[in-house]
């Protein structure tokens, strides 16, 4: 970490971005936009994004005698997004900011992007900002190396776990990758995606959250973003349509010996039926 000589060791400046989603598979879709239907479901904190909350506290906790660490939330989305940054703030983040405005609705991923690069601009610079690696509602997993990209930093896909390097300003950062775990050395600042399970995220105790629930929190709006800005926040990818797809997998149970029930599963492969 940088040493300030007067000051000791330079806090960490930590980020994270979290979606308030729905929680239940009974959702409703708009037929005219193609848009989920948010205000009469219930929604929560993205799962993945605690286990990326549960992470950025935990580098917060590993510097706490070496110039700590300050942790900001911010979430994009309706009033109703405050329940997930107050869950933040109950969880260890020091700060947070709801980035809301009719003017942001209907981004895709892009403008989505677009309106939390200008925002953590603003706010920042940060040495690490996480985010969890896609929304359960969406699961496009673009929106955090697109804003990575529109901030010109690093971004860092799959990491299980993240801690300082020997030098200032450098992270071990471990990847999840198909052959195994990768240990990579990363300069900040940087953008990291957590998936969902690489750790076990704490729930806050009932007196943080009451505490929490009585921190107000500011809301940034499209009046801070220029005339420009605004324009590249016109969709680029639109929902034409949407449809369910129905399962009729159903469950077999298949009895006998083990010469029959081989020859029982055999023609199941065989015959292309799914056996669950």
């Amino acid at each position: 970490m940088e040493i300030d000589d007067a000051k000791g060791a330079k806090p960490l400046r930590l980020a994270i971005c979290v979606k308030h989603v729905p929680t239940c598979d009974d959702i409703e879709v708009d037929e005219a936009t193609g848009r989920i239907r948010r205000a009469d479901a219930e929604c929560d904190i993205n799962p993945c994004d605690l286990n990326a909350m549960e992470m950025a506290n935990a580098l917060k906790k590993s510097v706490a005698d070496a110039g700590g660490a300050t942790i900001m939330a911010f979430s994009m989305g309706p009033d109703g997004a405050l329940a997930s940054l107050k869950k933040c703030l109950a969880l260890g983040a020091d700060e947070a900011y709801l980035l809301s405005d009719r003017k942001f609705a209907g981004c895709d991923t892009l403008g989505t992007a677009r309106v939390l690069a200008h925002f953590l601009k603003a706010k920042g610079p940060f040495d690490v900002i996480f985010m969890g690696e896609m929304a359960s509602d969406g699961a496009t997993g673009q929106v955090g190396p697109m804003t990575a990209a529109l901030l010109g930093v690093p971004d860092v896909i799959s990491v299980a776990t993240i801690s300082c390097g020997e030098r200032a300003g450098q992270f071990i950062v471990e990847q999840h990758i198909a052959e195994g775990v990768r240990r990579l050395l990363v300069k900040s600042p940087m953008v990291v995606t957590v998936p969902f399970g690489v750790n076990q995220p704490k729930l806050p105790t009932l007196r943080m959250q009451m505490r929490a629930n009585k921190i107000a929190i500011p809301v940034l709006t499209a009046s801070e973003l220029s005339a420009d800005e605004l324009a590249r926040l016109a969709p680029k990818s639109i929902v034409t349509s949407t449809r369910a797809i129905g399962t009729h997998a159903q469950a077999e149970l298949i009895e006998g010996d083990a010469k029959a029930i081989a020859a029982k599963i055999r023609e199941l492969v065989e015959g292309g039926r799914q056996h669950v």
